[in-house]
């Protein structure tokens, strides 16, 4: 996909209407699905030259060995599920966004802001996030309506110029295995309303201090080989 100025959207009844403005005009490229899924398969790529941002937003995200660069922000909005397997999300002038009503898996991918955040979220189920690299100029924000999983593989990263947050809003945090690089003032914060399990994790606040917070009554904070 490479637009100008274009849009593909699904109608219900499962046919495309397709709607093209001249290249040079500049704008978004949009792929809704106002009833059903839209899958993004293969080994092709979507690259946007001359457009602001690449918005997706339908019911259900589906990113499988997927190359996608934008000169300007990259938005996954779905309204269950978003998955990202093996591809590489490069937001070149601003920020990566990825959020889900429902779960949210990232695996085998790296995901690059380039001049903004990047915000992972889940606003009604979990977040797993595993073999994955992501790098923002601003801040890492990763937060679980229900339990965060990062880790349990190896090749983990998170690298911010700015702060780093990961949350769990119900359920359990549990990080293993990842390195965590925080660059701005307000340093590393990982909080969970339950327990808070780290495990042979690299954690450092470069320019701001470090916050483990588990915020139940009966939580415990689990940390080994960090």
């Amino acid at each position: 996909i490479n637009a100008g100025s274009s849009s593909v959207e699904l109608s219900p009844d499962g046919k495309s209407s397709r709607h093209i403005a001249p290249a040079n005009v500049g704008g978004d490229a949009d792929i809704t699905a106002n009833s059903g899924n839209v899958s993004i398969a293969g080994n092709g790529a979507i690259f946007s030259s001359v457009i602001p941002a690449i918005i997706v937003s339908q019911p259900d995200i589906d990113e499988e060995s997927k190359t996608i660069i934008d000169p300007g922000s990259i938005d996954l909005i779905a309204v269950n599920t978003v998955t990202v397997n093996n591809s590489t999300l490069t937001a070149q002038g601003g920020h990566v966004g990825i959020s889900g009503g429902g779960a949210v898996s990232i695996s085998g991918s790296s995901i690059y802001a380039d001049a903004g955040y990047a915000n992972i979220t889940s606003s009604g189920s979990t977040v797993d996030i595993e073999g994955s690299y992501i790098n923002a100029s601003g801040d890492v924000n990763v937060e679980s309506s229900d339990t965060l999983t990062l880790g349990n593989t190896t090749g983990n990263t998170i690298d911010a110029s700015g702060a780093v947050s990961l949350k769990s809003d119900t359920g359990d945090a549990d990080v293993n295995n990842y390195s965590v690089y925080s660059y701005g003032a307000n340093g590393t914060s990982i909080s969970a309303a339950d327990n808070i399990i780290l495990g042979s994790d690299n954690i450092e606040a470069e320019g701001g201090n470090v916050s483990i917070t588990a915020l139940g009554t009966s939580s415990t904070v689990d940390i080994e080989g960090t």
